[in-house]
């Protein structure tokens, strides 16, 4: 009876912390301006006449599919960008809903957890595909910790995670490879007592199954396989911002891998609106913290071997994939944070269910000479103080981002609105990229002198051409005498007096919390 009281009020905690951060997340998205990247999904899925159709128009993007058909059913039933953002609190708010509810934290650290920098500001007011992914892991977490494991659920979920991003590949991975050690391994896991009776059997009847066990197998491997097809193997000869893989030793390039393990664990952001992946620190602060984390991170984990395992093939697959292929931002790091909350989630459980006997003797003498008895009285302590710099960040940039623009294309879109609705122009912009939100907007094409056409989402192919501003301009008044038709030229900074002798500036935006969306609207008008 007291166990049901006890959910019962769990419940109860769970559904007012939920229902309190959807609020506060939802009145951070009414002054949330959307940026390029979020917009372009948008656009992606509204302009694909089907799912065939979508799926070819992604092909350059280098993301999973999830994410996009998510996005592409809630532009079949609006034309309003803020469904999606909606939509992406909602995920958000089932997150937390999982974590209040079944993680073994205490309230202080799930209320800390859930207004921290990651889960109330990059994966809840940000609508990208992430917060998909923080809500497979934590669904993954709470199945792995049923007494009664449901080994397809966990196949199933992990399958899902495989296909919302790289990131969420890498861990998906992990808790693969983890899972895997630990049935193959469950002879020496298994503890001598009465709480761990219905796990086993549990376990044992998948093992004594290899048909079923090859079934869930199959499935979450082909979730994997999958993923790696669609960012890797079936990307089109003629994708163009392929980075390739970097194999030589570069001093800054190993520093700047390191440290974004700081960047994930202490996202203290820099005191300055454009604070959105910019830090308190330097990278040369940053790097030499590295160690400390890592040892503190392992330490935590030590005693349950599997968790263990999947934080630090998680942690050193990042890590590499930073240094060979793509230096990342903030919304990549923040993964390192969500599998390191994970697997002390299930590790709170392991250490219930599960002893390692024959290492426990070992890993005593190895830390009795390092008071780590000390240590384990204070782990807690540390982790409340980690998760009290993410939310103090959290609420900073939440803060922040009511106040400035995130994007000034909004508002720039009004403006054109408003000001030119009885004009007749066409818009054109440069870089593409940075032009990129006013489609979405204006619900109108742009002309983009980079690849010398019209269109709305960015096309990331090699028909995009590297050209100067000023070869833009000359693009741009080419199109001008071409269709006799002024046209609104938006950049991302102002031009020079040189290059504005043809242009009249009719409006500036500024102060963009990211730092290459402000906008610069000229005028290029037609000569005859």
């Amino acid at each position: 009876m007291n166990s049901q009281i006890k959910h019962k009020h769990q419940v109860r905690f769970s559904l007012i912390l939920s229902l309190v951060f959807f609020s506060l997340a939802f009145f951070g998205i009414l002054h949330h301006e959307m940026w390029r990247d979020e917009i372009h999904t948008w656009l992606v899925a509204q302009k694909s006449e089907s799912l065939w159709n979508l799926f070819y128009q992604m092909r350059y993007d280098g993301h999973p599919s999830i994410w996009y058909l998510c996005v592409y059913g809630l532009t079949r039933i609006t034309k309003n960008a803020i469904a999606m953002q909606i939509f992406h609190i909602m995920i958000a708010t089932g997150s937390v809903y999982l974590f209040s509810l079944y993680s073994r934290f205490s309230r202080f650290q799930i209320i800390l957890f859930t207004f921290s920098y990651f889960s109330f500001f990059e994966y809840a007011l940000v609508s990208r595909s992430y917060s998909l992914g923080i809500l497979s892991t934590f669904w993954c977490c709470k199945l792995i910790t049923d007494r009664h494991r449901n080994y397809l659920a966990i196949s199933i979920i992990l399958a899902v995670m495989a296909n919302v991003s790289f990131y969420t590949l890498v861990v998906a991975f992990s808790i693969l490879l983890g899972l895997s050690i630990e049935v193959i391994f469950l002879p020496w896991l298994q503890q001598e007592n009465s709480q761990n009776e219905t796990l086993t059997h549990s376990i044992l009847r998948q093992q004594n199954n290899p048909k079923l066990a090859s079934i869930y197998l199959v499935i979450a491997i082909l979730g994997i396989t999958i993923a790696l097809a669609q960012m890797q193997f079936f990307a089109p000869a003629d994708r163009a911002n392929v980075e390739g893989w970097f194999f030589h030793f570069d001093a800054n390039r190993f520093f700047s891998s390191l440290s974004i393990l700081y960047k994930s664990f202490l996202p203290i952001p820099a005191l300055k609106v454009t604070f959105w992946n910019q830090y308190i620190m330097g990278i040369w602060v940053q790097a030499p913290l590295f160690l400390p984390l890592l040892c503190f991170s392992i330490l935590c984990l030590i005693r349950t071997p599997i968790p263990l395992l999947i934080y630090l093939s998680g942690l050193g697959s990042i890590l590499l994939f930073n240094y060979t292929k793509y230096f990342g931002a903030a919304r990549h790091y923040g993964h390192i944070w969500i599998l390191f909350i994970a697997c002390l989630w299930i590790a709170k459980y392991y250490k219930v269910f599960f002893s390692w006997n024959f290492l426990d003797q070992k890993i005593d003498r190895l830390l009795s000479s390092f008071n780590f008895s000390i240590f384990e009285k204070r782990k807690e302590v540390i982790i409340t103080s980690l998760l009290v710099c993410h939310f103090i960040s959290g609420f900073y940039a939440w803060g922040i981002d009511l106040v400035h623009p995130f994007s000034t294309a909004q508002a720039a879109s009004h403006f054109i609105q408003t000001k030119y609705a009885r004009e007749d122009f066409f818009l054109s912009g440069f870089p593409d990229w940075s032009a990129a939100s006013f489609p979405a907007y204006l619900d109108r094409e742009i002309y983009y002198p980079n690849r010398d056409g019209f269109g709305t989402f960015v096309l990331w192919n090699n028909k995009r051409q590297a050209i100067t501003t000023e070869d833009a301009i000359a693009r741009v008044q080419e199109e001008v005498s071409r269709r006799s038709q002024d046209s609104i030229f938006i950049l991302n900074a102002p031009l020079s007096i040189e290059e504005s002798s043809d242009l009249s500036l009719i409006a500036t935006f500024k102060g963009s919390i990211v730092g290459d969306e402000d906008s610069y609207l000229y005028w290029i008008k037609y000569k005859k």
